[in-house]
């Protein structure tokens, strides 16, 4: 005997739930990791310590995107972000606006 599907209030929303796609974008820049490593290096008693210069941030600039539904990462793919690709992805995840 099969048992047919309750559609239940709770089964409902958990159907609405697995609808959900989340895009999240994010701005972050490059920093270089040996500067701090070789600023916290050891030096023997007595030995000129080096002045501390300020760190600038690099010229690289990215944009992080991350898609995600309740199964976890959607897109996958890498590539420089634009304006134009920026749509492009909205486009792929959400569908073209009627």
């Amino acid at each position: 005997m099969l048992l047919e599907p309750t559609w239940t209030a709770t089964s409902a929303k958990e159907r609405v739930l697995h609808r959900i796609i989340t895009l999240d974008e994010t701005c972050a820049r490059s920093y270089q990791p040996e500067l701090k490593w070789q600023s916290n290096e050891w030096r023997h008693y007595g030995s000129p310590r080096r002045s501390n210069i300020l760190q600038n941030p690099n010229n690289v600039k990215m944009m992080v995107i991350f898609v995600y539904d309740c199964h976890g990462v959607i897109l996958k793919h890498t590539f420089s972000t634009t304006a134009g690709n920026q749509c492009a992805v909205k486009l792929l995840i959400f569908g073209a606006p009627s």
